[in-house]
């Protein structure tokens, strides 16, 4: 086993950078983020607005290990900082949380995991 730490202060420069802003720059960086989504993905969009769906803020990555051995080891730890503003949401008619940003992709060209 590893005895490299996973750690909540490694973010991506954005998410640095946010942290120093005052309230009035954050509610404009979820604005921007919300038209890029809007724009780029319409029917997430939508949901976000037709399920009531409630800002809780942003998130600079996602850690997770899998259920099973089917790629890696069972040790493993994944961590995927993303390279934009990512906005997590609570879906209140469904009772469960979400994270989107305009580019967000799982997968993509067989690698496993999420980009953007």
């Amino acid at each position: 086993m590893s005895s490299d730490k996973i750690s909540c202060e490694n973010h991506p420069p954005w998410y640095a950078q946010l942290l120093k802003m005052d309230e009035s720059k954050r509610v404009a960086a979820v604005k921007s983020a919300l038209d890029k989504i809007r724009r780029a993905k319409p029917d997430a969009f939508k949901f976000i607005e037709d399920f009531d769906c409630e800002l809780v803020g942003f998130i600079p990555n996602v850690v997770y290990t899998m259920p099973d051995a089917q790629e890696q080891d069972l040790e493993v730890t994944f961590v995927h900082e993303f390279s934009q503003y990512t906005l997590c949401f609570w879906c209140k008619k469904g009772g469960f949380a979400f994270f989107i940003n305009a580019g967000l992709d799982y997968n993509a060209n067989g690698l496993r995991g999420f980009i953007r």
